[in-house]
Parts: C-alpha cells; sequence; structure tokens
C-alpha cells in the first residue's frame, strides 16, 4: 500500500448481503407489460413531459362538458354532478395512498378531515348558518387552516402511536367528527345545509331542476 493511499475500509458481510440481494432483485425484477411505454416516457425531455400533462390537465378540466358516448351511456344523469364525485373519492385515494402506502401509517379516521373542511364551507356560505357570510372562494384556505388545526390536535398526542393503536384513535376521531355534526345544531347533521356556496360559473343543473336543494357536507346531497 503506497502512502498517498488511506487505509481501505473492507465491507463487511452484511453489506455485501444487502448488495447481493439488491442486484439480485434487480436482474430477476419482471418487466410488466406497460414497461416499454415507462422506458419511453423516462426517455422523453422534460419540456415534452411537461407538455403532455398540460393537455391532460386540459382535458380533465373540460371533461364535465364531455357528455358523449363512450364517456356516459346514460344521457339521463348529471354528468357534471358524476365527475364532481368521481373528482372527490379520487382525492380522498390519493391521500389514503399517501398516508398508509408512502407513510405507512394505519388512518381509519382520515375521511373526517375531509368532513371538516366541508362542514367549515357549509357554515361559511350557506344562508342556513347563523354564522358570518364569506365568498366562497374565500373559504378555501379558511377551510385549510381549520382542518390543520384539527391535524395538529389530533396528531400531537399521537406521535408516538403506531399501528392498532393509531388506528383506534383516528376511528375514534373519525367517529366524534361524526357525532359532533349530528348533535350541534349549528352544524345540522340530520338536515344538512340549503343552497352551499360552489366554485364560480354556471350553476349545477341538479340545483335548477330541485327548488330546494340540501347538501349535507361529508355525507352527499340530500
Amino acid at each position: 500500500m503506497s502512502t498517498t493511499e488511506g487505509p481501505k475500509v473492507l465491507p463487511d458481510g452484511r453489506s455485501e448481503q444487502a448488495a447481493d440481494a439488491l442486484e439480485a432483485a434487480r436482474a430477476g425484477r419482471k418487466k410488466g407489460p406497460l414497461q416499454p411505454l415507462r422506458d419511453y416516457w423516462n426517455g422523453l425531455p422534460r419540456a415534452v413531459q411537461w407538455a403532455w400533462l398540460l393537455i391532460v390537465v386540459a382535458v380533465a378540466y373540460a371533461l364535465p362538458y364531455l357528455n358523449f358516448f363512450p364517456l356516459t351511456t346514460e344521457p339521463g344523469n348529471d354528468w357534471p354532478l358524476a365527475c364532481f364525485a368521481m373528482a372527490t373519492y379520487g382525492l380522498i385515494a390519493i391521500g389514503l395512498n399517501v398516508v398508509v402506502g408512502y407513510a405507512g401509517l394505519l388512518d381509519l379516521g382520515y375521511v373526517a378531515f375531509f368532513a371538516v373542511g366541508s362542514y367549515t364551507a357549509a357554515m361559511l356560505t350557506s344562508p342556513d348558518s347563523p354564522f358570518l357570510k364569506i365568498p366562497y372562494l374565500w373559504t378555501v384556505p379558511v377551510a385549510m387552516a381549520v382542518t390543520m388545526t384539527f391535524g395538529v390536535i389530533l396528531g400531537v398526542p399521537t406521535l408516538r402511536l403506531r399501528g392498532d393503536y393509531l388506528a383506534i384513535v383516528t376511528l375514534g376521531f373519525g367517529e366524534i367528527v361524526r357525532i359532533l355534526a349530528t348533535i350541534i345544531p349549528a352544524m345540522k347533521g340530520q338536515v344538512g345545509f340549503q343552497n352551499v356556496g360552489h366554485p364560480p360559473g354556471r350553476p349545477q343543473r341538479a340545483s335548477r331542476s330541485s327548488p330546494t336543494p340540501t347538501a349535507c357536507p361529508g355525507t352527499g346531497s340530500r
């Protein structure tokens, strides 16, 4: 060994085994039917990828207006309302994928945070609510702040919980939100709110067909 080179640290047996296992997993990994498409997408320049993503976003934005076959086979259904329901469940699924799939936290009361945000928006926009009325777009940051506050209140005492214990606590939080929405008169859990604020634009067809539509945040329309 020359004087210019320092002593070499020899790898131990565990690191060699881990490297061999990783190499074997890479070599034995089966390529799925979509692997050529993934390779093609990864080989595209970043600008081209962003251009395709913008096209997808534009199509998704125009989807409520594309009420034709084969997107919908029931012309009598309210297609924009169906798209709204699909977007809601899709957003919940993405959030669950982050919480359960990536973070590994068994959260059974995750949807309660959606109820907190929706009730906040309804109580600040519906004429049935006794609270201050603000424009709908203003309720978006307010609902986010209120939901984040509830998340901190739930998260601080449960930082050390894992597995079944975390599942029990979060399930209890979801039940507490449901019960409070039912027994507090201002939240109108069994009756719901009428004329809840909505994004600017053309009113929903369901609102025109029914003279007194009633919406129950977090539980759908009644």
